[in-house]
């Protein structure tokens, strides 16, 4: 009997190892690795990069809305960020916060203007978006949630 409960342990310490979760990692927009979902580092840029954030919503033809985060970078961060949008055509670049992968936008072009969205898959009523602006927003200006 007790050799099933280590079982289950070991299998929950594996699941949390594997499942994407990046604790030490701080939040921003990171490099993934050649066709995998593997989180290069260091970061691209982080929240300390930016210059603007603020949530947009937008009206779909079912009457509903779909929030994003929309950013603007530091002269700093856009430079970071052009280069590697520009090494990254062809892939994709994920966003983290709070150690987890929010979104992984494919990238299709050299982004040299210093702006991202963040847009999140299935987030009715815009509350996982709303409350990752909060931390983001915080976090800009050194406070803590």
């Amino acid at each position: 009997m007790k050799w099933k409960s280590w079982a289950v342990i070991a299998i929950a310490v594996f699941t949390v190892a594997c499942c994407g979760r990046h604790a030490k990692l701080p939040d921003g927009w990171y490099l993934l690795g050649a066709g995998s979902s593997e989180v290069l580092t260091p970061a691209i840029v982080t929240v300390h990069d930016f210059a603007s954030l603020r949530v947009d919503s937008l009206s779909e033809a079912q009457g509903t809305f779909r929030y994003r985060i929309t950013g603007q970078l530091n002269e700093e961060g856009t430079g970071r960020f052009a280069r590697a949008t520009e090494k990254a055509i062809g892939s994709r670049i994920a966003f983290l916060c709070d150690g987890r992968v929010v979104c992984t936008p494919a990238v299709h072009a050299r982004i040299e203007d210093g702006n991202f969205l963040i847009v999140l898959e299935d987030d009715p009523g815009g509350v996982r978006t709303r409350r990752i602006y909060a931390r983001l927003e915080a976090a800009m200006h050194g406070k803590r949630e």
